[in-house]
């Protein structure tokens, strides 16, 4: 697992097209994104989670605000026609549902 973490400055301005006004509100904040870069295996939806929360935890431990995973994380890639099987696809959603709690 190889987690990556950058801190951006954004600021925060708007153009309002209508009025053909153009104003700046500054708001600077510092974001900390990490970007996790695991090894995803083809239909180990349990393992693939696990890898998912443990770089998520190391993530917050380095006080990251987001963390960016590749995408089909939790089914591997390339998933085939194993998102074609139900059993699967619950599978894939419970693991979301615990990841989220």
């Amino acid at each position: 697992m190889v987690i990556l973490s950058e801190t951006w400055d954004i600021a925060h301005s708007a153009i309002d097209s209508a009025q053909g006004r153009s104003y700046s509100n500054i708001m600077t904040k510092k974001l900390a994104i990490a970007i996790a870069q695991l090894n995803p295996i083809v239909g180990d939806v349990t393992g693939n989670r696990d890898k998912v929360v443990a770089a998520w935890e190391t993530a917050a431990d380095q006080a990251a605000d987001v963390v960016l995973y590749s995408e089909l994380v939790l089914s591997g890639y390339p998933p085939e026609d194993l998102v074609m099987k139900p059993a699967f696809m619950r599978h894939l959603h419970d693991a979301v549902q615990f990841i989220c709690e």
